[in-house]
């Protein structure tokens, strides 16, 4: 899963973190507290925006779903 969500870059700071912590390099456990942030005002998309098809993305919905996660930014990569 960190090399679909994460670059070679992220994954790197990523493991080296976790040989620091001496936790095993294959697994993560990231505790929740159980509580869910105050929904936020979402800005509208803009004409011709990725926003709608990345918080769409089967992906992306499944993410928030399990890490109970917020999407604070997205970034365009496709080319101009």
């Amino acid at each position: 899963m960190i090399r679909i969500t994460f670059n070679a870059a992220a994954e790197k700071l990523i493991r080296q973190g976790l040989a620091q912590a001496a936790a095993p390099p294959r697994f993560l456990i990231v505790p929740g507290d159980g509580t869910m942030p105050a929904a936020s005002r979402a800005t509208p998309a803009g004409e011709g925006s990725i926003d709608p098809q990345a918080r769409n993305h089967p992906l992306v919905v499944k993410s928030l779903e399990l890490f109970n996660a917020e999407i604070c930014s997205i970034i365009d990569l496709r080319p101009k």
